[in-house]
């Protein structure tokens, strides 16, 4: 008895410690993205199917309100332009004597604001809803390129937002579905801005900056923790 009483007297501390880890714990989701970049600057001034490159990446989401959610976000994979599939005849004549190619791996990390149209996961259960995204990133690229003046890498912010769809799969699982692009403010993301030394040929748009995209699935998992503790004798 005096064990039972005890534990009575403890009851109301643990409770106050432990009833907020549950509500945030249940607000918490841990994922993961897979899906592909893409990229258009000088080389390639269009979205084109051919440069999507596998990308992935991990999540943490905090759903703040059925409508209102914050996302940390890790990501990295592979970009790549060639000239030879634009549109533009200048860049797909001279794909070759310019060097206008290229590839890289790109790293990002992101902070993102999400809001959904309908208020998921709400006391009526809904079990999808539109969204859309933005925030502020910091990537890391390093366009690997024959020319002698290419730079080794480069640590530029980034602007991502796009529009998405989420799913729920069960009590715990989500499915998702997202398209993103990324304002940038380089121009060197494929190492194609200025004229060329050698035959003082154009190479790119000094007065333009270069987009990187993604288009992938999403899948999560919401944490739930067990209702109560047990106290025993």
């Amino acid at each position: 008895m005096r064990k039972v009483g005890k534990a009575c007297m403890l009851f109301p501390i643990f409770f106050a410690a432990w009833f907020p880890l549950q509500v945030a714990a249940q607000k918490i989701e841990i994922g993961a993205a897979l899906g592909g970049f893409n990229y258009k600057g000088d080389i390639n001034p269009f979205w084109h199917v051919a440069n999507f490159r596998p990308s992935g990446g991990l999540f943490l989401r905090y759903n703040v309100s059925p409508s209102f959610v914050l996302r940390g976000n890790v990501q990295g994979g592979w970009l790549t332009g060639n000239a030879r599939r634009a549109s533009d005849a200048y860049l797909s004549e001279f794909a070759d004597s310019l060097d206008l190619a290229f590839s890289t791996t790109l790293f990002e990390v992101a902070a993102i604001a999400e809001y959904n149209f309908f208020d998921f996961r709400n006391e009526k259960y809904r079990r999808w809803s539109p969204y859309i995204f933005g925030g502020v990133a910091m990537f890391m690229f390093s366009p690997a390129v024959t020319r002698e003046n290419a730079d080794p890498f480069f640590l530029q912010p980034s602007l991502p937002f796009g529009v998405g769809m989420k799913y729920i799969l069960s009590r715990n699982w989500n499915l998702g579905l997202e398209l993103g692009t990324r304002k940038t403010f380089t121009d060197y993301l494929d190492n194609a801005s200025d004229t060329d030394l050698p035959t003082q040929l154009q190479r790119g748009n000094p007065y333009t900056q270069d987009w990187y995209g993604f288009l992938g699935v999403t899948i999560s998992y919401t944490i739930y923790t067990v209702p109560c503790p047990y106290f025993g004798d």
